[in-house]
């Protein structure tokens, strides 16, 4: 309870600025491969964890330990999503067009 309500981490610019990196890189990647697209809300889960990290370790600013963490968390997250992607492709292709039936 202590953390929530007395801790309030900030990030500094570098480190925002290397995870507005990181999304832009996933973001641009997902278009690429036609898979689930990566919006903002992406980007705003990821400063909200690094922020969390620090908040667990009742620190006033993130540390460049808790940005590791968020992006080897948020990197997994999106290969994870991918794969999903990937897996439920075939399926689609399998199937025939909704215009096979009409014939």
């Amino acid at each position: 309870m202590y953390s929530r309500e007395m801790v309030r981490p900030k990030l500094h610019d570098l480190d925002s600025e290397q995870l507005l990196w990181l999304f832009a890189d996933l973001r641009r990647e997902s278009i690429a491969v036609g898979s689930y697209p990566i919006m903002v809300r992406y980007l705003e889960s990821m400063i909200r964890m690094a922020e969390a990290s620090a908040r667990m370790s009742l620190r006033e600013y993130v540390r460049a330990d808790d940005i590791d963490l968020t992006i080897s968390v948020a990197i997994e997250s999106f290969v994870n999503a991918q794969k999903m992607s990937i897996k439920k492709s075939p399926r689609r292709m399998r199937e025939p067009p909704p215009s096979y039936y009409y014939f």
